[in-house]
């Protein structure tokens, strides 16, 4: 049977429900996504060989397929990346999901914390606000990155969905989803009332797991099975970690953030003709 390749691609935006939406897919019985979720392919130029190990990722029988990468819709810091897309498969479906984009900025920082990925405190972390150089402000510059995919892609190819509508409107949300994709619209787990990776799961690594990471108790861990691992992941997760607090954004702080993007706002609402009335800009 010939490898698949994905036909709908979840391009961001990291923070505005991602995880929830790649999960209610696979959930679908005419679709599946990847495991892992983020496969970041499509972040630069890849090798054959590279290719061939991405496409195994999809299931051969499943009529939908795809991948979930908030990376995507982080240009200019990542460039060519729709064109990557489009160079495999020109008729994808894309979804971007959005949300306020300041407390997405937010959430996005407290996220990297928790990863290990950012060392800096919110203040260092919001000093400079130019996309280039700000990460939380390029993912947050949701028109800039409507606009560049849509240059590689028709409007229909595009679905944008509101953070706020898929928490709040959620059996709608995905009814939309299934159609725009071509699969039932009608179907409906139980599961999809769960939200994944909410904000109370962002947790920062504490000193004791730094500890114990090397430790002949981790090398025991390791050599539980799998089901008895994952029983205990959790547990043990929040034994050795701490929640990531979320700053209080000083008046100055937000001012400059509303400021940077408030434009990206209305180029947004331009592109799409909504208004994402409960959004704070």
């Amino acid at each position: 049977m010939t490898q698949p390749i994905p036909n709908v691609i979840i391009i961001g935006a990291a923070k505005a429900g991602t995880t929830s939406l790649h999960t209610y897919l696979d959930l679908h019985p005419q679709a599946s996504m990847s495991d892992p979720k983020e496969l970041m392919f499509f972040e630069r130029e890849r090798s054959e060989a590279e290719l061939e190990r991405y496409l195994q990722h999809f299931d051969p029988e499943a009529e939908v397929t795809g991948e979930s990468s908030p990376s995507y819709a982080q240009y200019p810091r990542l460039i060519g990346v729709p064109e990557r897309i489009r160079r495999l498969n020109p008729s994808v479906r894309l979804i971007y999901l959005v949300r306020d984009p300041v407390p997405r900025g937010v959430a996005h920082w407290a996220q990297m914390v928790a990863y290990g990925a950012e060392g800096r405190g919110f203040a260092d972390a919001f000093t400079d606000l130019e996309p280039r150089a700000n990460l939380y402000v390029c993912a947050s510059s949701f028109g800039t990155q409507l606009e560049y995919y849509l240059r590689w892609f028709d409007d229909e190819q595009v679905m944008v969905i509101d953070q706020h509508d898929l928490r709040n409107r959620r059996r709608d949300v995905l009814r939309d989803v299934f159609t725009f994709l071509g699969i039932d619209s009608g179907f409906w787990s139980p599961a999809f009332e769960r939200e994944f990776n909410p904000r109370a799961e962002q947790r920062r690594p504490s000193g004791l797991w730094h500890s114990l990471r090397e430790s002949p108790l981790r090398a025991a861990y390791l050599r539980l099975p799998p089901g008895v691992r994952s029983r205990l992941r959790r547990p043990v997760t929040r034994a050795m970690s701490r929640p990531v607090s979320r700053p209080e954004l000083s008046p100055e702080t937000r001012s400059r953030l509303e400021e940077a993007l408030a434009p990206e706002v209305a180029r947004l609402r331009e592109l799409t003709g909504r208004r994402f009335e409960t959004w704070s800009l």
